[in-house]
């Protein structure tokens, strides 16, 4: 319920805001209309509109904001905050604040458009009650009720007499009659007889029984279970285990088909062996399966170097590990037996992986040799 104090903290925020909205905008001159005292007139309504259109138009608005975008002539007048007031008093528009928690006052209040300005004058006027230091709660009290000042006068009501009630509704007295006098019949209960006391006989005066009890009768027939035999375990002597060597796992044999090295030369043999190697190196796949099939491509481009006929003469061999014997010999020994093919793919491979990434050669791969080189991304 907005009262005395929620106005006095509402028109204190709003002359902090409008102080500094001052300083800021450095605006000299303060003063103009006084709205205050003439809230009825056409210039203060005409002023409420303009300040509500505003309102309407950002929907929301704080108090401090609002100062800061208002026309300089209701930022200079110090008598604006009371048509703010009297919009929240219409319903015009809808105030919402927060309390402080050191001082228990609200502030950063902010305005919310509620509805359009009726053209008729209000009954209520915020001077009178500013004025007289009221709270606008005799506004909320019934018509009625007559309220002058702080004291409220109430009509006496008055009690209805007794000799207007209708006499022939009451109930007659009971007239009491006489009855003729009744004996009562008092029935009286019978005196209890004391109930008679037998004497108690020791058990030693009579004599126990003679009870036969009758002897089970073992039965003749029965089942003979054996008794199981118990196996003594054998204890074996001077057993000793090789605990430091591993026993072998049987790795499965790998069936290579032939038909998937058709066609290809010692060279491309060469740069995949180069791709599975650097795939084991890379940890991506390395696994024994992969380990083998890159030995059987080693052997399959050495093979198929041999066939090619890029090998060395057997003569030239001969001649070549004869004269390793002597000085001169060893200098050519590695340039006769050094594999061209083997070396070039491996440049050419270490060349591609420093220009382009591992997946593009792996993709490139795939697309040439899909029965051998699988997609890893």
């Amino acid at each position: 319920m907005w009262g005395e104090s929620n106005t006095r903290y509402f028109i204190d925020w709003a002359d902090a805001c409008q102080s500094e909205s001052i300083r800021k905008r450095s605006i000299n001159s303060t003063g103009g209309y006084n709205y205050k005292e003439n809230l009825s007139s056409d210039v203060s309504r005409k002023a409420m509109v303009d300040i509500l259109s505003l309102i309407k138009n950002n929907r929301t608005l704080s108090v401090q904001h609002f100062f800061n975008i208002a026309p300089p002539t209701y930022v200079s007048n110090p008598t604006t905050k009371y048509l703010l007031l009297q919009l929240y008093f219409e319903d015009c528009i809808k105030l919402k604040g927060e309390v402080d928690n050191s001082t228990y006052k609200e502030k950063n209040y902010t305005m919310l458009f509620s509805k359009e300005l009726s053209s008729k004058q209000p009954q209520t006027n915020i001077n009178n009650s500013v004025k007289r230091g009221h709270s606008n709660i005799e506004s909320m009290i019934d018509n009625n009720w007559a309220a002058t000042g702080r004291k409220l006068d109430f009509e006496k009501k008055q009690k209805e007499s007794k000799r207007e009630f209708n006499i022939n509704l009451k109930n007659p007295n009971t007239v009491t009659t006489n009855k003729p006098a009744v004996k009562p019949i008092i029935q009286t209960q019978k005196e209890k007889q004391p109930e008679e006391v037998k004497p108690i006989i020791p058990t030693n005066i009579f004599e126990k029984p003679n009870i036969k009890v009758e002897e089970t009768v073992k039965s003749i027939k029965y089942i003979n279970i054996p008794k199981p035999e118990v196996k003594e375990e054998v204890k074996l002597n001077n057993v000793t285990l090789n605990l430091t060597e591993r026993p072998k796992q049987i790795e499965p044999e790998i069936i290579i088909d032939n038909k998937k090295f058709a066609g290809l030369n010692s060279y491309e043999l060469y740069f995949i062996y180069n791709f599975l190697k650097d795939t084991i190196n890379r940890n991506i796949e390395a696994t024994s399966s992969i380990k083998n099939f890159s030995k059987i491509v080693l052997t399959r481009a050495d093979m198929e170097f041999l066939k090619e006929g890029n090998g060395v003469s057997l003569v030239i061999k001969i001649l070549v590990v004869i004269s390793s014997l002597l000085l001169i010999g060893l200098f050519f020994l590695g340039i006769v037996f050094k594999n061209k093919q083997k070396s070039k793919a491996r440049k050419d491979y270490l060349k591609q992986i420093k220009e382009s990434s591992y997946k593009r050669i792996n993709e490139d791969l795939n697309y040439k040799y899909p029965n051998i080189i699988t997609k890893l991304y």
